[in-house]
């Protein structure tokens, strides 16, 4: 709601924030600084609702590599190699397997953020920064204001961050140093771009299955028994051969017209087994047709040996 105070979400803490009005959640992936945070925590009172969650953020769940160094301020998910150019002091201490969360798994599981529609100012200290940012999914709506904190930070990830908050929606703010703002009418212009990547994307598919819808009906006309159409439907004799498959497609079906293979197939093996039958019957005649004959010409020898000798 416009004018109340916005939740504050940290990604990594060295301490506690200062004391404020609005609920604030901390999240840290190293679980001595979190034991830490709570420690210091517990001693306090009286201020806001603030919670302190572990996790080790990135743009989808999964393993994740965390770097430690002598400069606990870059730990991260950066290898060495590349901090060891603005950095040349700096050394690896050890490597970790953890596993990742996104943003907004986190924010879904706190009850300040679950409860209510405020917005968020997002505070990112500690890992890829752009890595969180694409994990906060559809949260990414309720972040309204996003900062850079510590030199570090500003080395690292300055230039990334500028182009994916243009990218997202956000403006510098005229006023503090390394902070972007939400700009409604940028948000605004770009959902409205994605809504037309959306439909252009739609329309898209929906050409290719009427082309795909086109050439299929172009190979049924090239298939279709016509002539048995015309036998079962004699209703339709008059009818071309575009107007039987376009009748057969729109009617037909449910009608019950079956002019499927098998039943077609089935018609035409009764009908070679009756021609066979019929042929078969054939050459019974005809041969019962020459023994006649055999027979009439024997009558017809003894006829006239009779008529010989009397």
């Amino acid at each position: 709601m416009p004018g109340e105070p916005l939740l504050r979400v940290l990604i990594g803490a060295q301490r506690l924030p200062a004391p404020g009005d609005q609920p604030t959640l901390i999240v840290e992936a190293e679980a001595e600084r979190v034991e830490r945070l709570r420690q210091q925590l517990s001693k306090q009172s009286g201020q806001a609702p603030l919670q302190v969650h572990q996790a080790a953020l990135a743009a989808s769940p999964g393993a994740l590599t965390w770097y430690r160094f002598n400069d606990a301020r870059l730990n991260g998910t950066v290898p060495l190699e590349q901090l060891q150019q603005p950095y040349p002091n700096l050394q690896l201490v050890r490597e970790e397997q953890l596993q990742a969360h996104t943003l907004a798994e986190v924010l879904a599981q706190w009850p300040a953020a679950a409860a209510s529609p405020q917005a968020i100012a997002l505070t990112l200290s500690q890992g890829d920064p752009i890595q969180v940012l694409e994990g906060a999914g559809a949260w990414e709506q309720r972040i309204q204001v996003i900062s850079l904190q510590t030199p570090k930070m500003q080395d690292l990830w300055l230039q990334q961050c500028q182009a994916w908050c243009q990218a997202h929606g956000f403006k510098p703010d005229a006023e503090r140093a390394l902070c972007w703002n939400q700009d409604p009418l940028a948000v605004e212009l770009i959902g409205l771009g994605r809504e037309v990547d959306r439909l252009n994307q739609q329309l898209a598919e929906a050409q290719q299955r009427g082309s795909r819808l086109e050439s299929t009906l172009e190979a049924l006309h090239h298939v279709f028994p016509y002539q048995t159409y015309r036998e079962r439907r004699p209703d339709l004799a008059a009818f071309t051969n575009d107007e039987l498959v376009d009748h057969f497609l729109n009617t037909g079906i449910q009608e019950g017209t079956d002019l499927r293979f098998d039943a077609i197939a089935a018609e035409l093996s009764q009908l070679g087994d009756a021609r066979q039958q019929e042929a078969a019957r054939n050459a019974l005649l005809e041969r019962k047709s020459q023994d006649t004959a055999q027979q009439i010409d024997l009558l017809k020898d003894m006829f006239t040996r009779l008529m010989a000798n009397p």
